[in-house]
């Protein structure tokens, strides 16, 4: 199929539209006071906040194929579009599809050789969709003392969260969610497909969680005549689940031999940071040198198991609250202002940062690096200005980075090195019009996750490059 794309078969094609709804409601009651203590200078604040957030996700989704007699090809749906060579021996392969020549398939002259699935229609159409939502409240306290060189500042906050979610699951009898509401058909793009099937009861299931948090915070600055300047600081921070992962649902995918996994009882993750900061400013430079340690509790991780369906081995992937997890290293930064330097330029700036993160976390049977925690990150933005032009870069190196948990050692997932990119170049005329062109991975290198050998490639793709143009005129 890879050398002749003619032999090339497929097994399905979808109709789909995706439709997301959000709503965002806030309010925030504060109160502020600023008074002189001796020679000190003292402000306060005191608030209440309150936010809710809701999302709504409708799915449709008509999955064709064809008929016993007929045959679903690649080069049916690819048309007149180019190949690419995509291995050194010379295989081809199209680049893209042609959706014209596919929506052919389903409209047109050819209608007769597809046939729809109804039992996939109707169940990925139900698993896709969902209900969430998340309501915080707040109150919070803080107060500064400064009396040079001497800052002092801390802090409290108590946070309630209170979730919602309504996901749905395929059940067996004897197998049925306690609260789950039976769901017995759905409309899709007009048409009324009823759950008729032999063992697919589908059910709309309910999940919910409250947890409470005090987050405080404590930071010394000290800022005497000269270059240096130096601070201490520790403080709490929450980092909660997203928020499709906390809805109770479970999707298979049998073209990907694939199942996700939702999880209602996720916790939010607690990250307690201590920190000690250097910085140096002369002139046109400012450095700072940061030393840091961060304990993680309940800390969130992508799992990966294998399940078998069918006599067909599946990856199962789920999201779960790990134990404990430390990261402790350095940060360096350096800001330079290059406008005396490179007077040709009306503005020129660069900013350089490095981080170094030595991670270990606890998970139920051993310990592992802190996922999505790279030991080596690296940043650098490069801005110059001229007559109305502005031209940005930004570069970014992340090294090798353990991506997902398996059942044992040998199927954790890493992702590779990362090498980035980005580019804008923006231009504003005398009447204040505004054109901007930006290239987002312009190296566009391949984004590749594997297992622990570099042999078990599990994604290996393009990321691709964004070209995009915006005008815009300020009123």
């Amino acid at each position: 199929a890879v050398a002749d794309p003619a032999l090339s078969r497929l097994r399905d094609y979808r109709q789909m539209r995706t439709v997301i709804k959000d709503r965002d409601s806030a309010l925030a009651l504060d109160w502020d006071r600023s008074l002189e203590w001796g020679n000190a200078d003292i402000s306060t604040s005191v608030g209440l906040n309150w936010r809710s957030k809701e999302r709504n996700a409708n799915d449709q989704r008509l999955v064709y194929q064809p008929t016993p007699d007929s045959v679903f090809g690649l080069a049916d749906v690819v048309g007149d579009n180019t190949v690419t060579r995509m291995m050194p021996n010379n295989f081809l392969l199209p680049p893209t599809m042609n959706h014209g020549y596919a929506r052919n398939l389903l409209l047109g002259d050819r209608r007769d050789e597809v046939v729809l699935n109804e039992l996939l229609s109707l169940r990925e159409t139900l698993e896709q969709g969902y209900q969430t939502e998340e309501t915080i409240a707040a109150g919070y306290f803080f107060a500064e003392i400064k009396q040079a060189p001497h800052a002092l500042s801390l802090g409290a906050r108590r946070e309630f969260t209170e979730t919602n979610t309504l996901g749905t699951l395929v059940a067996t009898a004897g197998d049925v969610p306690a609260g789950a509401i039976p769901v017995e058909e759905a409309t899709i793009f007009g048409q009324t497909i009823v759950d008729n099937f032999d063992g697919t009861d589908f059910y709309r299931v309910p999940g919910s969680n409250s947890y409470s948090h005090w987050v405080p915070s404590l930071k010394y600055r000290f800022e005497p005549e000269g270059a240096f300047s130096y601070q201490v600081a520790w403080f709490e921070q929450l980092m909660r689940p997203q928020y499709f992962d906390i809805v109770n649902y479970r999707r298979v995918w049998e073209a990907f031999r694939r199942i996700d996994q939702g999880n209602p009882d996720l916790r939010a993750a607690t990250i307690r940071t201590a920190s000690a900061t250097l910085e140096y400013q002369r002139g046109d430079i400012l450095a700072a040198f940061e030393l840091y340690d961060k304990v993680i509790s309940d800390f969130a991780y992508k799992f990966t198991a294998a399940e078998v369906i069918g006599g067909e081995v599946y990856r199962s992937r789920s999201i779960f609250n790990g134990k404990e997890a430390t990261v402790s290293g350095w940060q360096a930064r350096v800001n330079f202002d290059l406008s005396k330097s490179l007077p040709v330029f009306d503005s020129a700036k660069l900013d350089v940062r490095y981080t170094y993160s030595d991670s270990s976390a606890e998970i139920t049977d051993r310990m592992v690096s802190v996922p999505e925690r790279a030991a080596h990150f690296g940043t650098a933005n490069l801005s110059l200005g001229w007559r109305g032009w502005t031209a940005n870069s930004r570069f970014i190196m992340q090294s090798e980075t353990l991506d997902s948990i398996g059942q044992v050692e040998e199927q954790d997932q890493y992702r590779e090195r990362i090498i980035r990119w980005d580019q804008t170049l923006s231009y504003t005329t005398d009447s204040k019009v505004r054109f901007d062109l930006s290239i987002a991975n312009v190296l566009d290198r391949p984004e590749r996750n594997y297992e622990q050998n570099r042999l078990r490639v599990l994604k290996n793709e393009y990321s691709g490059s964004l070209i995009k143009l915006a005008v815009s005129k300020a009123l």
